[in-house]
């Protein structure tokens, strides 16, 4: 996969991209263009439900900011704390070549914030409820940049979704070629194929993976579906996937030293942040 500049090999990454959770259990809606809805998930303490307006642009901040992050820090709250640097964020997110819009950004993290995660806690002897993104705030930590020193970010994920983070099936990857993705249902597609550790011999084929994330298959709409992730294929070569036809498979090309082919175990060991990062 041709990805960041900034890719690391995993082994020395602080967070892992994402979770085989959150794109095999439909944790986000496959398009650009979410609506409020609920969706069911299994978590590490048992089914759940997830209340909000969650679609791959979502899933792409919070792969971001888990890729790129600087220092993590589990705090007394046990929130997880992650310092970021929104000029990486909003390149990441852009797929014209552009940074992602402030204006954009501050509404992706609005929704993340407002989304609802239910899930049964043992130490509460009940539902918790809880949710994504709670805070993203600047801090007094900067990094020098072309255009004077700028000031890094904290995003403040939740206890219950760093309790999922934690528990599930750790993935690795360098999401910003899935942002360059022209259309949402690709970027699930994408998704869904790097949780798999090998491809089936012939592939996938392709009506079952629109199930699996959950885009339509049958009627206009299926056609359309099948229309745009083919339309997507010079993007999904570069994410680690190929379309051929009806068929799908997982590419050779997501398998560098960046990347990690199958999952491994990792842990949050908490770690405060320092007064100011290496450069």
């Amino acid at each position: 996969m041709t990805g960041s500049s900034k890719t690391i090999p995993w082994r020395d990454r602080l967070l892992p991209t994402s979770t085989v959770s959150h794109a095999r259990l439909q944790f986000f809606q496959p398009t650009y263009f979410p609506k409020l809805c609920e969706r069911a998930i299994k978590s590490p303490y048992g089914d759940g439900v997830v209340k909000g307006k969650l679609g791959m642009t979502h899933a792409l901040l919070l792969e971001l900011i888990n890729f790129y992050a600087i220092r993590k820090h589990v705090g007394d709250d046990k929130a997880l704390h992650v310092l970021v640097d929104l000029h990486d964020i909003r390149s990441g997110m852009s797929r014209d070549g552009d940074r992602y819009s402030r204006e954009g950004l501050t509404q992706i993290a609005a929704d993340l914030k407002m989304t609802a995660i239910i899930i049964p806690h043992p130490s509460l002897g009940g539902d918790a409820i809880d949710g994504i993104l709670d805070r993203l705030v600047p801090t007094r930590v900067t990094r020098s940049g072309p255009f004077g020193d700028r000031v890094l970010w904290r995003a403040q994920l939740s206890p219950t979704y760093r309790a999922i983070l934690e528990n599930d099936v750790p993935l690795h990857y360098d999401p910003t070629p899935i942002g360059r993705l022209r259309n949402g249902v690709s970027a699930a597609v994408a998704r869904w194929v790097l949780t798999q550790r090998d491809t089936p011999q012939g592939g996938w084929h392709l009506n079952t993976v629109l199930k699996a994330v959950g885009a339509p298959v049958d009627g206009a709409m299926g056609r359309k579906r099948r229309f745009e992730v083919r339309a997507d294929s010079d993007g999904l070569v570069v994410a680690g996937i190929e379309v051929w036809g009806d068929r799908v498979f997982k590419s050779v090309l997501s398998t560098p030293a960046g990347v990690l082919p199958t999952p491994a175990a990792f842990s949050l060991r908490p770690r405060a942040f320092p007064g100011r990062p290496r450069r």
